[in-house]
């Protein structure tokens, strides 16, 4: 998956319906949309709650687990 994404990182990217693991909580946002312009994450929020530029690749995440450091990897800040 990594690889894909490496892929992308100069991309406006839109991943929807995604649940996200945030590393401060032990919590799961389900079905959200996170959009990524470059290396940084410019938004993220409920599916449909989240404007989805008409330019970003859309990728459909079916509901799969969207890890924030995979998001913190894409973005290059370990």
């Amino acid at each position: 998956m990594f690889s894909l994404m490496a892929g992308l990182a100069s991309a406006l990217t839109a991943f929807v319906d995604v649940n996200v693991l945030p590393m401060d909580s032990q919590r799961v946002l389900r079905h959200q949309t996170v959009v990524v312009e470059g290396d940084t994450i410019v938004s993220i929020g409920a599916v449909g709650k989240v404007d989805v530029p008409r330019d970003a690749t859309k990728i459909d995440g079916g509901g799969t687990k969207y890890l924030r450091q995979m998001l913190d990897r894409f973005q290059g800040r370990l």
